[in-house]
């Protein structure tokens, strides 16, 4: 059942004053990708800093899956980790190559190596930066806290999900890389209330701000259901359940597959598409062919930002069938085109599905309960304005203010960590 909702925004109750930084701020982004929640951030940032510029980690090793099919790497290939149509003009975007290994004890390793990298970038391209803002808290956080202390300047670092409730749960070595992060951090951003509580929880006297990953509102709006399905090669008369993200174990894909051979959903003639990429493709290909349910799924890989709303809006309903989440901005997207969504208590869903005019959740694993809502939902008369207006306030320019709070906040020199109080000498580098 869904939850009641504790606040409208809890997020928004912060008091302060909402200000710009100072001209001439320049701002270093350091990030796995530029997509999507980064890409929307740092253009909505730019107009209040002089530069922007975006350092994102790559590994030189995904370049292999240009020749040969490697599912599990094309997700991070140099093409698909970065957008660049219509980056602002002060803003750049440049890569930072870090060889890695998919192994526990190598990535631990990447933090000083990716260090490195971004050291040389910095110097090879002569980026000057006055504030550091850090997504993800490994290894990227950790980067981050170092190169404030060699330039001394503030840090931000974002807390996105699994940097901060998996990684830091792993073991003892693990736990002591995040904590190190989170507390030399000048200032914590967690995207959710259970990204905060872990954060809280591995390093106590941190306090980190809850800031979620926003929509952008002239992406995301109801468009005509039937020319986006035309659009996109869609049925025009089935009832279509859409989901998107990485096929990995963790956002639950393998269960959705099952729902849509339960019992619950028979003779209701549905469309699935599972849209993403990732190192499950072929095993959900082969999960669909043995349940004999090819003619039902569409898999049409990774749609554009700026095509994601026509998917949405092709759409009868979004599910969101993760095991675990931090926020999943996906569903915030689906409701601001007015479509319900079916969830998982994964851990992040729970305070964006918490009520019952906007969508339902379901334990998660549970492919029967999955099926089970996801026809409840298909069977409701929703009212998509109601929909519409519990998705507007994680509208973008909304979210972006209150980021701006922060890194005035840290630029004043209020919140800095002891070592980087000294006052540093704009174009010092």
């Amino acid at each position: 059942m869904p939850t009641t909702p504790t606040s409208s925004s809890p997020w928004l109750d912060d008091e302060r004053k909402i200000d710009a930084p100072p001209p001439g701020t320049r701002l270093l982004v350091l990030s796995d990708q530029y997509l999507s929640f980064v890409k929307d951030q740092v253009e909505l940032l730019a107009p209040h800093f002089s530069q922007v510029t975006v350092i994102v980690r790559h590994n030189p090793v995904t370049e292999i899956s240009r020749v040969v099919p490697v599912h599990s790497l094309a997700p991070y290939r140099r093409d698909t980790l970065v957008d660049l149509r219509s980056v602002p003009a002060n803003v750049r975007v440049l890569y930072a190559p870090a060889l890695f290994l998919p192994y526990d004890a190598d990535n631990r390793r990447q933090g000083d190596r990716l260090l490195g990298s971004v050291r040389r970038v910095i110097r090879s391209e002569k980026i000057e930066f006055d504030l550091v803002h850090a997504h993800f808290v490994w290894p990227n956080g950790h980067v981050a806290v170092r190169l404030g202390e060699e330039h001394g300047v503030p840090v931000v670092v974002t807390a996105h999900g699994y940097d901060i409730y998996d990684l830091p749960y792993r073991d003892a070595a693990w736990r002591a890389l995040i904590a190190d992060t989170v507390r030399e951090a000048d200032r914590v951003i967690a995207v959710s209330e259970r990204t905060r509580r872990c954060a809280a929880e591995i390093a106590p006297g941190v306090e980190p701000v809850v800031i979620p990953n926003g929509y952008r509102p002239d992406l995301f709006r109801p468009m005509d259901m039937a020319g986006c399905r035309e659009r996109l090669g869609l049925p025009p008369d089935r009832r279509i359940v859409l989901t998107a993200g990485g096929f990995v174990p963790e956002k639950g894909q393998q269960y959705l597959v099952e729902a849509a051979a339960d019992p619950a959903v028979q003779g209701l003639d549905l469309c699935w598409v599972l849209m993403g990429m990732g190192r499950l493709h072929d095993e959900l290909v082969r999960r669909i062919t043995r349940l004999g349910l090819e003619r039902r799924f569409v898999l049409p890989g990774w749609a554009d930002h700026a095509e994601m709303p026509l998917w949405m809006n092709a759409c009868d309903l979004f599910a969101f069938p993760s095991i675990s989440e931090s926020f999943g901005v996906v569903q915030v997207e689906a409701m601001a085109c007015g479509r319900p969504v079916v969830a998982t208590c994964n851990g992040g869903s729970e305070e964006i599905v918490n009520d019952p005019g906007v969508g339902m959740l379901v334990p998660p694993g549970d492919a029967t309960a999955l099926a089970g809502a996801i026809r409840s939902a298909l069977a409701r008369d929703w009212d998509d304005e109601v929909i519409r207006a519990h998705a507007a306030r994680y509208q973008w320019q909304v979210v972006i203010e209150v980021i701006l709070s922060v890194y005035r906040e840290v630029l004043s020199g209020t919140s800095l960590k002891e070592h980087r109080r000294e006052p540093r000498v704009r174009g010092s580098g």
